[in-house]
């Protein structure tokens, strides 16, 4: 999405595109990097933020957004170089639309990683962060309202600033864990119910064969339970 001003007669292709919209560096406490439309949504994202409140708490001014426009090879030291812009910069993000398992997290975090290390900060951030969708065996979820859902929260963990260790992984592990719960709750709740239905049939079939006991012994002439006199 360039203008005709960025491919005109003169201009060349950009390894590494900074964040031009930030005012003041010294606020910056996070710094998202990302390739391709994904950083569209999160200069939205950030807009919105900013309209709602110009508190200095508010992390739509705290967010830096810079966009890896070349992955291989990687550039090195334009993301050194604009590490070193922002000095109480507390934690780095590699955002991504895609699938963990998928798209370019993979490949740059250990780059990103190596950047980080190089610098040695004061306050030192040693990995970078993940911020995208769970790891899935498709590219896409095929649903257009759940794509939207975990763009949403997608959106919602770049901009959140109290995450600072890359708990989106813890995160993801606990969603597993829960679910891996939730299945076997579920297999013990079939279970129940199928040993409630087979003594439901087992009952049935025990008042079938004494029905049809009854009825052979009444077909014989023997006296039932029913039909036996009292002593009275």
């Amino acid at each position: 999405m360039s203008s005709l001003q960025d491919i005109m007669e003169g201009t060349r292709f950009k390894r590494y595109i900074p964040d031009n919209f930030i005012v003041d560096p010294l606020r910056v406490d996070r710094l998202i990097l990302c390739c391709g439309q994904i950083f569209y949504d999160l200069h939205a994202e950030r807009e919105r933020l900013q309209s709602e409140s110009s508190a200095a708490d508010n992390p739509g001014y705290r967010v830096a957004i810079a966009r890896v426009e070349q992955l291989s090879p990687f550039p090195f030291d334009l993301v050194i170089k604009d590490i070193q812009r922002y000095p109480n910069l507390r934690s780095v993000v590699w955002a991504q639309e895609e699938p963990m398992n998928q798209g370019a997290w993979g490949y740059t975090s250990k780059r990103i990683e190596s950047c980080l290390f190089h610098l040695g900060r004061p306050n030192k951030i040693e990995r970078p962060l993940y911020v995208g969708r769970d790891v899935s065996a498709t590219t896409a979820v095929g649903d257009k309202h759940l794509h939207d859902k975990e763009l949403a929260q997608l959106l919602v963990d770049a901009f959140n600033l109290e995450c600072t260790d890359n708990s989106y992984l813890s995160k993801y592990l606990s969603r597993r864990v829960q679910a891996e719960q939730q299945q076997e709750e579920k297999k013990q709740q079939q279970k129940q119910q199928r040993q409630q239905e087979q003594q439901e049939e087992e009952h049935q079939q025990q008042q079938l064969e004494e029905q049809q006991q009854q009825q052979q012994m009444a077909e014989d002439g023997a006296p039932t339970a029913s039909s036996t006199p009292s002593n009275s």
